[in-house]
C-alpha cells in the first residue's frame, strides 16, 4: 500500500461540518470518554498482609505500611529475621517473588558492605540474579545499575524489574531491516514484538541497542544513535533514527512544527459506517496512570499529577471491509501516546489484537498476540539537506494474514 488516499488533503482535513461524517462521529462520541481498562490493583493487599506485620519488628512494619506506595516489598523476606519466623508471611511474599511485579527494597542497615550483585543474588538466587543484572533490570534510586559490584548504601531504594511473563525480548538487526540510510539518518522497518528503546527491565533487547550492535559489527564503530520517535512494541513499520547529533535539533523542530507526516494501516474490529471520519479529543493519564481520552473541552485541564490534558486528533479512512473487521488508514494530526489505539477503542472499533484497549485476541480462528497496527509511511524534510524524504514500508505478513 503506497499510502492513504483521502478525498481531501489528509494533513489539512477539517471535516464537512454537516449532519454526517466526522461531525456526526464527534457528536455521537461526546460523553463516551472513559478509561478503557480499570487500573490494576497493587499486588499488596493491605487488609490481608498488614496484620501479619504486627509482631515482625519496626523495620518490617515500616515496609508493610509503605506497601501501597512502593508497590511490593517482598524482598523484605530475606532481610528481616523476624519476618522469616512468620511462615504465612514468607509464603505470601514468595508468591510475589515468583511473578513479574517489580521488587522494591529499602536497603537495611544489615546490608552495609554488600554489593548490588550480592544483594540481588540473596534475593533471587544466582541464576535469576545474573540474568536480571545482565539485562539492566536493577536500579538504585532512579539510576539503572551498570556496575553490579558497586556497594549499596543503607536507606537507598533498590528496585528489581523483571520482564512481562518472565520472557525477555531478543532483537537482531539485519541489513534487510534497514529501509534507508545515509550519513545522518537510518530508517528501520521495525518488526512487531520489538521494543523501540530500553525498558525498565531490559536495556539490551530493543531496536536501539540492537542497531548499536549491528553498526559496531558492520563498521567497526557505532555512532551515537537517537530515536526520533517511538513505536509501540507490537506496532510494526517505519522507525526513524538519527546517527548524528547534528540531525537531532532539526528533527525535533520538524516534528514540533508539523513538517513530519505519518500514516498507519491497521485492522479494527467492526466495520465503520463512514468512509472517512476523524476524532478530536483530550488525551492524558487516568487516575490509575493509564492513558485515556478526555472530552475535547477538557483540553488544558490540569490533572492530579500536574500534567495537562492535551489535544489528540486522528483522521481515518476505510480501505477495505473484512466481514466483521475493517482495514483502515490512520493519519495522526498530533503525536500522543497510544493515540490511534485509544481513538479507535473510544469510537467502538478497537484494533484487532489490542487486548489492552478492548480489542479481540482471536479473529477467524487466528490467535493475535498484539495490535494490528503498521506504520506504513513517513514523509519529512531531510534535517541536513532539506530534501524531501518519503519512506514507506510494505504491509507485514502478520497483518496480511487476517485479510
Amino acid at each position: 500500500m503506497e499510502g492513504c488516499k483521502f478525498s481531501k488533503n489528509p494533513f489539512s482535513y477539517r471535516g464537512s461540518g454537516g449532519s454526517g461524517g466526522a461531525a456526526a462521529v464527534r457528536r455521537s462520541f461526546r460523553g463516551r470518554f472513559a478509561s478503557p481498562t480499570p487500573p490494576q490493583r497493587s499486588l499488596c493487599n493491605k487488609h490481608d498482609l498488614h496484620p501479619t506485620s504486627a509482631a515482625l519488628g519496626e523495620d518490617a512494619r515500616f515496609a508493610w505500611t509503605e506497601c501501597w506506595r512502593i508497590r511490593t516489598v517482598e524482598s523484605a523476606v530475606r532481610y528481616w529475621g523476624a519476618m522469616k519466623r512468620e511462615t504465612g508471611a514468607i509464603n505470601n511474599l514468595q508468591e510475589h517473588l515468583n511473578n513479574d511485579t517489580p521488587i522494591r527494597l529499602l536497603v537495611p542497615v544489615a546490608s552495609v558492605g554488600q554489593t548490588v550483585a550480592e544483594l540481588v543474588k540473596d534475593l533471587l538466587g544466582s541464576e535469576a540474579a545474573e540474568r536480571v543484572l545482565e539485562r539492566g533490570g536493577v536500579w538504585l534510586g532512579k539510576q539503572r545499575v551498570s556496575h553490579p559490584n558497586q556497594p549499596v548504601q543503607p536507606g537507598a531504594f533498590l528496585t528489581v524489574h523483571r520482564p512481562p511473563a518472565g520472557q525477555y525480548t531478543d532483537v537482531a538487526i539485519t541489513i534487510s531491516d534497514i529501509i534507508y540510510e545515509d550519513e545522518w539518518l537510518l530508517v528501520l522497518d521495525k518488526r512487531a514484538g520489538w521494543y523501540s528503546g530500553a525498558t525498565p527491565w531490559d536495556d539490551k533487547g530493543n531496536v536501539l541497542a540492537a542497531l548499536v550492535r549491528f553498526l559496531q559489527s558492520r563498521d567497526g564503530v557505532a555512532p551515537t544513535l537517537h530515536l526520533a520517535h517511538q513505536l509501540d512494541r507490537d506496532t510494526s513499520g517505519v522507525l526513524l533514527v538519527s546517527k548524528s547529533p547534528l540531525a537531532n535539533a532539526p528533527l525535533q523542530a520538524a516534528f514540533a512544527s508539523g513538517a513530519v507526516h505519518k500514516s498507519y494501516v491497521c485492522v479494527c474490529a467492526g466495520e465503520p459506517v463512514d468512509e472517512e471520519f476523524e476524532l478530536r479529543s483530550g488525551h492524558g493519564r487516568s487516575a490509575g496512570g493509564r492513558w485515556r481520552v478526555y472530552p475535547l473541552e477538557h483540553v488544558g485541564r490540569i490533572l492530579p499529577g500536574g500534567n495537562r490534558v492535551r489535544l489528540a486528533h486522528t483522521r481515518f479512512m476505510l480501505q477495505k471491509r473484512l466481514d466483521g473487521a475493517a482495514l483502515l488508514c490512520a493519519v495522526p494530526q498530533t503525536g500522543r501516546t497510544h493515540q490511534i489505539r485509544l481513538h479507535l477503542a473510544a469510537l467502538g472499533y478497537p484494533l484487532l489484537g489490542d487486548a489492552r484497549y478492548g480489542g479481540p485476541t482471536m479473529f477467524r480462528g487466528q490467535t493475535l498476540t498484539g495490535q494490528l497496527l503498521h506504520a506504513a509511511r513517513l514523509t519529512l524534510p531531510h534535517p541536513i539537506t532539506s530534501l524531501p524524504l518519503d519512506i514507506q514500508s510494505a504491509l507485514p505478513g502478520h497483518l496480511l494474514a487476517v485479510m
